[in-house]
């Protein structure tokens, strides 16, 4: 714990570069948007591992110091004491993994979710669907109850795909999921393994 608290100290004095400050003003600056930064690591999401909503999300960020400070947060989330305990368990690096910081902007989601391509429980040739109403962090970070749907892959195949199973209240219609589900299937066939995909 005092390993952690003393890097995530350092990093909140440490000075960041006239050359970042410089990009970062000049890609937010005047632009009247709301901005999101997230992590995007090696550790996040992976073939073996996944730990979605580990690293730090900051949303509702409006010029380029709440930005700056947001970069910061995301850095230090990589050495929060669940990030460092999770890596240890399982035997993961703490150095040489890395992790990259994305400024996005940040859209109003009427709905928002995750799908993963393969069951992520049993394995089976079943694609679930989790999704909720609004932006997605409650839902990755687990501060929600999503509605879920089932939907049977069957063979190989687009064309094949079947609700099996809903439970809660859906935000979208069953075509906009199975829409939803075939961008999937189409994305894991592009990366040739199972895939968990965020979506707004």
């Amino acid at each position: 714990r005092r390993f952690c608290t003393d890097i995530a100290h350092h990093l909140e004095t440490f000075p960041v570069s006239s050359d970042l400050r410089r990009e970062i003003d000049l890609f937010i600056s005047g632009s009247g948007r709301r901005w999101i930064v997230r992590s995007s690591s090696t550790d996040e999401d992976g073939n073996l591992y996944s730990c979605a909503g580990i690293f730090g999300t900051i949303a509702d960020n409006n010029d380029s110091s709440q930005v700056l400070e947001a970069v910061r947060q995301v850095w230090k989330s990589f050495w929060s004491e669940e990030a460092f305990m999770y890596r240890e368990v399982r035997h993961l690096p703490h150095f040489g993994a890395g992790m990259a910081v994305i400024i996005q902007r940040q859209i109003e989601a009427d709905s928002s979710g995750v799908v993963f391509t393969r069951h992520p429980v049993t394995d089976q040739n079943i694609l679930v669907i989790n999704a909720h109403r609004g932006a997605g962090e409650e839902l990755v970070q687990g501060r929600t109850t999503p509605f879920s749907m089932e939907i049977d892959r069957g063979s190989p195949g687009v064309s094949s795909l079947k609700t099996i199973s809903c439970e809660g209240e859906a935000p979208l219609d069953e075509k906009a999921f199975l829409e939803l589900a075939a961008l999937a299937v189409r994305m894991e066939h592009l990366f040739r393994y199972p895939l968990d995909v965020e979506w707004v």
